[in-house]
């Protein structure tokens, strides 16, 4: 919420603040002569009562304006230094450097200006106008770290010289010009998009029109429109918007936004029709590193290069195709540590100590140098569970009877066997931070083919293993960690593991359907009846989905004592699980199912003379991960890994990112309140609470939406703190020991087993950053040792983990970005496409097809009974509301769809409650809600719905209850 100087409130989010003052109020909180009784006209009482309360007097709107006097009179002198500005920041600098853009502050752009040294508030606020407005010359450097650190950054003289260009073509339009490109190019533009609105099929031929070299410069600076943040001026948007689309008008918004250029994009054949414009859009979190775009372009091509020379080092043969990107004329020579020299958070040391310790290394190593740590498992089964379709195996499972009693292994792949962590693929690793899955692509953290040749769990025998003991309650009683090797992975399917475990401690097996939810009474009675016999075959398995699962690896058939040693795993995970419940943990009874395209991955390259080429979209059935007991030992078992990493770190002294949650009741929401309505609301938790299954731990849906309002977000800390919801405790930093106590004597000494504290994710090397740092720091361990038994060695260079303190700590803010812009990228593209399915589940319908409700699979369109083409390529949004095409009456026969209310109407002061839509895996969306004579509607409840908007571009979906 902002003050203005009339007095006006402007209601923001966090997000769209770049720029602030702090403690200006405090500075400026002395009246100004004469205006202290009075108060701006457009102030209301609630803004007048917030003040107080703030201590605040209601004279500072008059500050305000002063202040923007002040600014206004320094724009006059700054507009005339735009030139001194730019040579005073390219002085002295290098073609190279001025070719990939000067960075600089708001505070160095001042200082020239004002030709001062330590500029003012008003001419630092100035500077920063004047720098955003004239986006044609300069653009931030990273709009999404632009409050923190003011840094702007010169445009290159190539893309300046561009816009200017692009600009002189405009003018020439403008002036009448028909001979200019960007006329040309607005013609050709208006005719593809009357061809695609009257008639995009088969039957009325696309014309015959190209795209010139002029055009993609005007194409591609509407498409970086969709990418640039937001909520910030930009001049691709304005070119976008207004030199563009409203000259085209009609044909769009007299207003146009984001929406209007993703459907000119997809209109003018730029974008497949079906095109998840997720993944060009920018939202106000950011986007991915290094996935996408020209730096995206280099670092997948550059890991392609590297991979191809790992898999050349090992023998192993790998299809040419899947290099084609890397064999194209990018030159893939360069260094990394040299061209992301500022992106790099973090150069780690080399961690063979024998070697030439550098900024970074393009050598693989030439053997094992775990060889003489690791422990050899013999003939014990390793079980690999992973679904039908997964190519990437990076966890397994074992157990060893020993007489000190039942150890349980986890057993996680080893890519730090082969790659150094100062290595040129662990550099681009790290840039990229995640993998990246969606349903019609996915962007690997490193080469698929690594992992399904070479690092894989099923293909390679390394591995670094997490070793357990559980005492009689479920508690971690002992622990081990080695690097691995096996002989004997077993790979299985978690629906044959399924067939093998009991299923009679599920959630709500034994309770009456009634008792549960809808999603959950489903599940299980698709479970029974699977078990009987009586399952229906599955309609939406075909030849594209039975190509995907061929060539993942091969499933083993379970033997009977596979059978038993799955049993005995599941009885250890049941009783870890326990424990944890005992400690707190509970489990929301959430919904979800996820969404797949075919062909996967979709073409990156889109032909729009096949505008009928559509891919298929295929929903799953509900995937409830909670009640299925394979996914609830492979669950247990990777947190018994991240506890066993932990206590190890911590044994040792190795930094490492813990992650955590505080307690629900030391929620910064609950601590806020006064202490009676802290006390109020501590109890009503605590109810909400006292509903959790006792004996798994599940959380039924509406305890869940009363107390997830002041759940506190996840952390991320190098030290052990707890995760409550997992019930897992954390530590006091002052009993750990100091690194002062770190010595050489200390290792090989039994650990101290006085409490297992703290969680490090450490189970999925192969597709997060996180995890293979940790493998490297913890190895650093046992190459200490082997070190240490050579008495050759030089222990100067193995002294330190290959991250220092000081990193790890510089890139858990880079890591948490990264989890989090995938996590939103991902769920973006699954509501894409799940809306997109739901379009065409409607388009069908409203063209008179008869639906099979039990087939979750979209097709591609086809010529309707009445003989027309049904197009499911057509790109306009559904609107049932605004066209009235069917009654509702009619569309109950057709496509209904369950809802459960998560956000009642009185909450957002509407007759709109937000839902989760069932059949979409929990998919949130907002509900018209039936009149019910002003009563309001109980969180939780089960409604029936039908679509009345559905746009998949815009990821809008909006139903009416009936």
């Amino acid at each position: 919420m902002t003050l203005l100087g009339n007095g006006h409130v402007l209601l923001h989010s966090q997000s769209d603040v770049f720029f602030n003052i702090p403690y200006w109020i405090k500075d400026n909180s002395t009246p100004i002569p004469g205006t202290a009784t009075k108060v701006a006209l457009g102030m209301s009482t609630l803004t007048a009562s917030q003040l107080q309360i703030k201590n605040i007097p209601k004279s500072i709107t008059h500050n305000i304006i002063d202040f923007q006097r002040l600014v206004d009179g320094h724009m006059t002198v700054i507009r005339e230094k735009s030139e001194l500005i730019h040579s005073e920041l390219i002085k002295g600098r290098s073609q190279k450097e001025i070719s990939k853009g000067v960075d600089f502050s708001t505070a160095d752009a001042a200082k020239i200006a004002f030709d001062v040294v330590h500029p003012t508030h008003s001419q630092l606020y100035c500077t920063f106008l004047f720098l955003c407005k004239n986006n044609m010359q300069f653009v931030p450097a990273d709009t999404y770290k632009l409050l923190e650190s003011s840094m702007f950054r010169l445009r290159p003289k190539k893309e300046h010289e561009q816009i200017s260009w692009i600009m002189s073509q405009v003018r020439q339009t403008i002036s009448g010009n028909a001979d200019s490109h960007f006329t040309a190019f607005l013609n050709k533009s208006k005719t593809l998009i009357q061809w695609f609105r009257t008639g995009s099929t088969a039957l009325v031929e696309r014309p015959s029109i190209n795209f010139t070299a002029e055009d993609k410069i005007f194409i591609n600076t509407i498409l970086q429109s969709l990418s640039v943040a937001q909520n910030f001026p930009s001049f691709e948007r304005t070119f976008s918007w207004v030199h563009v689309l409203k000259r085209i008008a009609p044909l769009y918004s007299f207003y146009p936004g984001e929406a209007d250029v993703i459907l000119f994009l997809k209109e003018i054949g730029v974008h497949a029709p079906w095109e998840n414009i997720a993944l060009h859009q920018s939202t106000n979190i950011g986007r991915p590193s290094f996935m996408f775009g020209e730096e995206g372009d280099l670092v997948t091509q550059k890991s392609d290069a590297l991979g191809r020379e790992l898999c050349v080092k090992h023998n192993i043969a790998v299809e040419e195709s899947v290099f084609e990107n890397a064999d194209t004329a990018v030159n893939t020579e360069w260094s990394v540590a040299d061209r992301f020299s500022t992106q790099v958070i973090a150069f780690p040391s080399a961690m063979n100590p024998l070697s030439t310790e550098s900024k970074s290394t393009k050598a693989f190593y030439e053997n094992d140098i775990m060889a003489s740590s690791r422990v050899d498992f013999g003939q014990q089964p390793v079980y690999i569970i992973d679904s039908s379709t997964a190519n990437e195996l990076d966890d397994g499972i074992s157990l060893e009877e020993t007489p000190q009693g039942t150890w349980i292994h986890i057993h996680i792949a080893d890519p730090t066997a082969y790659i150094p962590p100062n290595h040129e693929l662990s550099l681009l690793a790290q840039l990229r931070g995640n993998s990246l899955y969606l349903p019609e692509r996915h962007f690997p953290m490193m080469p698929d083919y690594l992992s399904s040749k070479l690092m894989g769990l099923d293909v390679s025998s390394y591995s670094l293993t997490f070793s357990a003991r559980l005492s009689t309650n479920g508690e971690i009683i002992d622990y081990k960690v080695a690097p691995g090797y096996i002989r004997k992975p077993v790979v299985t399917r978690y629906d044959d593991v399924d067939n093998v475990l009991d299923w009679s401690q599920v959630y709500g097996m034994d309770a009456p359907r009634d008792s549960v939810s809808p999603w959950t009474r489903t599940f299980l009675d698709n479970h029974i009846s699977k078990m009987s016999g009586k399952a229906t075959p599955d309609a939406n398995d075909t030849a594209s989905i039975n190509k995907i699962k061929t060539t993942a690896p091969v499933a083993n058939v379970l033997t009977e004592n596979d059978a038993s040693n799955l049993k005995k795993l599941h009885q250890f995970a049941l009783l870890h699980q326990k424990h944890r419940i005992s400690q707190g943990a509970f489990i929301p009874d959430q919904i979800n199912a996820s969404v797949r395209v075919e062909p996967h991955p979709l073409p990156l390259i889109y032909d729009p003379k096949s505008p009928l080429a559509t891919p298929d979209v295929v929903m799953s059935e509900l995937e409830l991960s909670h009640l299925s007991p394979s996914h609830i030992l492979v669950s247990e078992m990777m947190i018994i890994a991240g506890r066993v990493a932990a206590k190890f770190c911590q044994d040792h002294n190795i930094p490492v990112p813990y992650r955590g949650q505080a307690s629900v009741f030391d929620s910064p929401k609950i601590q806020s309140e006064n202490q009676l309505k802290k006390h109020d609301t501590q109890k009503y938790i605590e109810t909400m609470l006292s509903t959790r299954d006792q004996e798994t731990g599940i959380l039924p849906m509406s305890s869940m939406l009363e107390i997830i309002r002041y759940l506190p977000a996840g952390q991320w800390s190098t030290k052990p703190i707890c995760h409550s919801s997992m019930g897992i405790h954390g530590i006091c930093p002052l009993t750990m020991r100091s690194t002062a106590d770190r010595n050489l004597e200390s290792f090989g000494q039994p650990p101290s087993l006085s409490s297992m504290t703290g969680y490090v994710k450490a189970s999925s090397p192969l597709r997060r950053y996180n995890d293979i740092m940790v493998h490297w720091q913890i190895k650093s361990v046992f190459l200490r040792k082997q070190m240490h038994s050579d008495p050759s060695a030089k222990l100067s260079k193995i002294d330190t983990t290959p991250f220092s303190l000081n990193q790890v700590t510089q890139l858990i803010p880079f890591l948490q970005r990264s989890t989090l812009t995938i996590n939103d990228m991902s769920n973006r593209a699954g509501r894409f496409w799940k809306l997109e399915w739901v379009r065409r589940r409607e388009l069908m319908s409203l063209h008179g097809d008869a639906y099979d409700p039990n087939l979750l699979r979209m097709v591609s369109p086809r010529v309707t009974k009445n003989g027309s083409i049904l197009s499911a390529a057509a790109i306009a949004p559904l609107d049932f509301k605004s066209t009235a095409i069917k009654t509702d009456q009619v569309r109950k026969q057709v496509n209904v769809y369950t809802a459960i209310v998560v956000e009642s109407p009185e909450l957002r002061k509407n007759q709109f409650a937000r839902v989760q839509v069932i059949e979409l895996g929990g998919l949130r969306t907002i509900c018209e809600m039936l009149d019910e004579d002003g009563e309001l509607t109980p969180l939780a409840t089960v409604i029936q719905c039908v679509v009345e908007k559905c746009d998949p571009s815009m990821g809008r979906l909006q139903l009416k209850q009936i």
